[in-house]
């Protein structure tokens, strides 16, 4: 599986507003319709969601997808840092 380094903000779009609630849990559950979809986002984006977002939960939930975008990004970042 290649490394995820970066989430394009338009998949970070398209995942804010699949959400059916703006919550964690209406998070996941827009990640795993998208699971092994053959357009939209790669499966390593994916999978590295379903990994990240349980522990996310302990966060506020962002207010907007830029918002959660720099979220993601930000752990992404750091993640490399720790490697």
């Amino acid at each position: 599986m290649p490394e995820v380094t970066h989430i394009p903000k338009d998949d970070i779009q398209a995942l804010w507003d699949g959400a059916e609630e703006a919550s964690w849990d209406g998070l996941m559950k827009a990640v795993e319709n998208r699971k092994n979809k053959p357009e939209g986002i790669e499966n390593a984006i994916i999978g590295w969601l379903l990994k990240e977002i349980p522990k996310m939960k302990s966060e506020p939930y962002p207010g907007s997808a830029d918002d959660l975008y720099e979220m993601i990004n930000d752990r992404l970042g750091g993640m490399e840092e720790e490697q």
